[in-house]
C-alpha cells in the first residue's frame, strides 16, 4: 500500500468522523426544536414556572445540557469542511491505480 493510499484512508476516516459529529449535533438541535414547539407545556430546568407544570412529571423537561452550543456546531461544521477539502485534495492527486477499491470523498 502506498503512503498516499494510507494518507487518503486516514483522511477519509477523519471526514467520516467529522460528518458523523456534525450530523449528531444537527439531530440534537432538530430534536430540541420538536420538543420546544409546545413551549407552554414544557418544563425547563432553572426556569420559574407555574406549579402545575413543575409538578407534572409527564411533561417534557429540557435543560441547558440538551442544547449544543453555537460554538460546538460551528466547530463541527468547520472540521467537516476541512476534512472534506483534505480528502478531496489527496484523492485528486492519486493515480487511478491507487484509487482502486477506495471510496471517493462524499
Amino acid at each position: 500500500m502506498s503512503d498516499r493510499v494510507k494518507q487518503y484512508q486516514e483522511s477519509f476516516a477523519s471526514l467520516t468522523q467529522a460528518q458523523q459529529r456534525a450530523s449528531e449535533i444537527v439531530a440534537s438541535v432538530s430534536a430540541l426544536a420538536r420538543t420546544v414547539r409546545d413551549w407552554q407545556r414544557l418544563r425547563i430546568t432553572g426556569a420559574v414556572l407555574r406549579d402545575e407544570i413543575t409538578l407534572n412529571d409527564s411533561l417534557p423537561c429540557i435543560s441547558s445540557d440538551d442544547s449544543p452550543t453555537f460554538e460546538a456546531l460551528r466547530d463541527a461544521v468547520s472540521a467537516y469542511w476541512e476534512a472534506k477539502r483534505t480528502a478531496e485534495n489527496i484523492w485528486l492527486n492519486m493515480a487511478d491505480a491507487e484509487r482502486t477499491g477506495l471510496t471517493p470523498p462524499h
